[in-house]
């Protein structure tokens, strides 16, 4: 997703400057280093698939809104493979993510049957750059070639074992539609660490971080403190316990992740 300068005579082609990025989709390397990866630069949008099937949860989706918020970009979220609920069950999973995100473009689709297709393209804007990301199976790059109309990026097969999705992309690739529009299609993620994620996890729960600043502790953790707003709001039931959690989850993994850098920034500086 970098932008570039180059010259050249079209056979030889120089890079004279790469140029500062506008955003960037970045996570923590898998396992157990602390690093982290850059998936896609200079994405405007990022599209958030799951697949309406054993894929589908609520609490991954914040995972990937945070890290999505993070990279300064604005996330959408599609369920896909809708043909495989009945109509009730779509429109319950639709209430679902509509009530967690309330602000977030949502899209239904079904890509191996078109579906929902036309108001995905209505969506892309000319100039603009889109990326897909989500985990293995959920059907992006099915969706690449439903939304380009052309078959641009290699699909697989339904697994015999499991009927889900198989692993197909391995790569990132990065598509030009007709009208105009960037595409990039990532291969499936096993895993999306958190890493620099602090404005992303305040954007991705703004109702928790109203309600910090009604608690006693101006550094309150939202867990032991006592007169916390937060955990008042969880027992009084207008703030979803699961959310909570959720939430909890990911700020102490994005504070590890912080305190790991911090340490081994410190490691080198004595060196």
């Amino acid at each position: 997703g970098d932008w570039v300068a180059v010259s050249g005579d079209g056979q030889q082609v120089l890079i004279r400057r790469v140029f500062p990025r506008k955003s960037v989709l970045t996570r923590k390397t898998a396992g157990r280093t602390y690093e982290k990866q850059v998936l896609a630069a200079n994405v405007d949008v990022a599209f958030i698939v799951q697949a309406l099937d054993r894929d589908y949860n609520l609490n991954r989706l914040e995972r990937y809104m945070t890290v999505v918020y993070s990279g300064n970009i604005t996330p959408a979220v599609v369920l896909n493979k809708a043909d495989i609920l009945e109509e009730q069950e779509v429109k319950c999973r639709f209430d679902e993510v509509r009530k967690r995100f309330p602000d977030t473009m949502l899209f239904f689709a079904s890509a191996l049957y078109r579906k929902g297709i036309d108001k995905i393209r209505n969506f892309l804007q000319p100039g603009l750059t889109f990326c897909l990301v989500g985990s293995s199976g959920v059907g992006k790059s099915t969706l690449i070639n439903a939304i380009a109309g052309e078959n641009l990026a290699e699909t697989g097969d339904l697994s015999t074992s499991t009927t889900k999705g198989v692993h197909i992309t391995t790569r990132r690739q990065l598509h030009m539609l007709s009208n105009g529009t960037i595409l990039i299609d990532m291969p499936g993620l096993r895993e999306i660490g958190i890493a620099d994620a602090a404005e992303g996890l305040r954007k991705t729960f703004p109702r928790i971080f109203e309600l910090a600043g009604k608690c006693r502790f101006d550094d309150c953790t939202h867990t032991r403190e006592p007169d916390c707003a937060v955990k008042n709001a969880v027992n009084e039931g207008t703030l979803d316990a699961r959310q909570y959690e959720n939430y909890i989850n990911l700020w102490q993994e994005y504070k590890q992740y912080t305190q790991q850098v911090t340490e081994k920034a410190r490691k080198i500086s004595r060196k």
